[in-house]
């Protein structure tokens, strides 16, 4: 590996003082992108998810103790539920079904070293419909599912019974036991380590809320222990996979009630401990001696969603033990603001943020660690009608400064209604975007120069436009509430409410019909409508494409 691509891979300030990068044993490394919601399994040193192709079809990814990820194996026609297992000779494998047929009642397992090669059959197991059944192996043992189905109510509902086999390689296999038959729930996915069996659990409630549950089966059979269950509504909390490692079930939950977090627990004691994730999960999971795999929004964001905002792809990474004593590095977070908070159409707009890594123990952020000399790029698009084009590169890359601070400063005049994305990663390695792009208001000066109401009850503001806006329409809209101590998210700042109080907000009503064109030359206006006493502000019609500049003037109170 070229020490270029080593510093860009390790992103520490030692890289930007021209200095070999310093290993960090406990950090979180992206290792890969992707577009799809994953689905990840990890054992012997070895990482695989499945990744949906162009056509539709999916093939599994697979990377080896950091090594640059390898596309491997046959096209799926779906999205497979599948295993990475020690097989008989100790090495890992991939364990999936395929050909699931209600003709025949079976779906044949298929097998493939994580080294490549080629498929094989590796044994047949019974099918009763319901979709791929969750499957798992290690070494001689498989687990897997059979659908059944009752009647709960005017439901049919689906409720998957696991079985376990050994595989003697004789031609005919050993009897399956059948395990946990009390239990009524969709299994999405099993995994198979020493005497236990961790399954991944979904039940659906008669009002259509859905329950996930991480369970602990034992091997040779009875009722299955539930150490984690998370309700899922409008806003959910939600378990998207499970592993076994060693001795103990780990999990991934994301949501929005309550922070995103792995969790350890104990299947002989119970005994759970949460650790938090400082970063959006986004389904893909996975845990193999000691390290932990996981799937991110790619932004870094709040999003869970996969792609991200903006179309920002997902990206995998390779991580530390989030339960070990000490701290470790997260993976890079890219910053994005503009300023002035104000930008008008004549005057330079300034992007600018930082480069971090935060560094955080199991329960809180300590600091963050600058990442020097990483070049960032923008990208635009415009917002149109119909939503936002796809962001393309302008070309425009700058390095951040030794305090993992980088701005960019645009000279006007600004496209309306344009967005600004930016990422970040040296040519070759594992790029992160900004949480969110930006669609900053571009404004003209509007400007009163005289602002009265007669004796009637008519109200007139008159002012200046700049730059001129010829052929627009201007409404004249009257403050009716100042609302105060908020509990949501205010908008951000326009000229009318620059002088507004933190955490307030104006209600201005929007009438369509008090609305009269600018003058000839757009560089005039003057409007009129009927109204009490008090604030008012004049306002260019709401821009209908990316031509179309916003205007408005500052809040005035006309005289009598």
């Amino acid at each position: 590996m070229s020490r270029v691509r080593s510093c860009a891979l390790a992103l520490t300030a030692a890289c930007a003082a021209g200095v070999l990068p310093v290993v960090v044993a406990a950090a979180d490394e992206p290792i890969a992108t992707t577009t799809t919601p994953l689905r990840m399994s990890a054992d012997a040193g070895v990482v695989v998810w499945a990744q949906r192709q162009g056509d539709d079809t999916y093939r599994f990814v697979v990377s080896s103790g950091g090594a640059t990820p390898a596309t491997i194996g046959p096209r799926l026609g779906g999205e497979p539920i599948f295993d990475v297992a020690r097989g008989r000779g100790r090495k890992a494998a991939i364990v999936w079904t395929q050909g699931c047929s209600m003709a025949s009642h079976r779906c044949t397992v298929r097998t493939l070293a994580a080294t490549g090669g080629s498929m094989r059959t590796l044994t047949r197991i019974p099918y009763a419909g319901g979709g791929s059944p969750a499957i798992t192996q290690h070494g001689r043992r498989i687990a897997y599912t059979l659908a059944t189905f009752r009647r709960a109510g005017r439901r049919r509902v689906q409720c998957d019974v696991p079985y376990t086999r050994v595989l003697t390689g004789a031609a005919t296999p050993a009897r399956p036991r059948r395990l946990d038959r009390g239990t009524c729930a969709r299994i999405r996915q099993l995994d198979l380590e020493g005497s236990f069996i961790g399954v991944l659990a979904a039940m659906i409630r008669p009002d259509d809320s859905q329950t996930t549950e991480a369970r602990v089966l034992p091997v040779t059979g009875g009722r299955s222990r539930t150490l984690q269950r998370e309700s899922q509504g409008q806003e959910s909390n939600s378990l998207d996979a499970i592993a076994l490692d060693g001795a103990l079930l780990y999990t991934a939950r994301d949501g929005f009630h309550q922070p995103n977090v792995f969790t350890r627990l104990n299947p002989r004691t119970g005994a759970r401990t949460e650790a938090r994730a400082f970063t959006a999960l986004v389904g893909g999971f996975a845990r193999d001696g000691g390290r932990q795999y996981y799937v991110q929004n790619g932004s870094g964001g709040g999003d869970i969603e996969c792609p991200g905002a903006n179309g920002t792809p997902c990206v995998v990474v390779a991580g530390s033990d989030p339960f070990a004593p000490g701290t470790r590095l997260l993976p890079p977070v890219l910053s994005m603001l503009a300023t002035p908070t104000i930008v008008y159409a004549d005057t330079p707009l300034q992007l600018g943020g930082t480069l971090v890594r935060r560094r955080a123990t199991r329960t809180r952020v300590l600091g963050s660690v600058p990442l020097g000399g990483v070049p960032v790029a923008l990208s635009t698009a415009i917002l149109g009608p119909r939503g936002s084009s796809a962001f393309s590169p302008t070309g425009t890359v700058v390095d951040t400064r030794a305090d993992g601070s980088w701005s960019v400063t645009l000279t006007p005049p600004h496209i309306p209604r344009t967005g600004y994305l930016t990422t970040a990663g040296a040519p070759g390695t594992i790029n992160v975007g900004a949480p969110a792009a930006l669609y900053p208001s571009i404004w003209v000066h509007m400007t009163v120069t005289s602002a009265a109401r007669s004796s009637d009850g008519v109200v007139t503001v008159s002012g200046t436009i700049d730059p001129p806006q010829p052929g627009r329409v201007v409404r004249l809209d009257r403050r009716v509430a100042l609302k105060c101590n908020l509990p949501y998210a205010l908008p951000g700042t326009t000229p009318s409410t620059i002088d507004t109080p933190a955490n307030c907000l104006d209600i201005f009503t929007r009438p369509t019909a008090a609305t009269t064109p600018v003058s000839a030359d757009g560089t005039r206006f003057t409007v009129s409508r009927p109204g009490p006493a008090g604030f008012y502000r004049a306002t260019l019609d709401v821009p209908g494409s990316a031509a179309l500049y916003a205007g408005e003037t500052a809040q005035v109170q006309p005289s009598p």
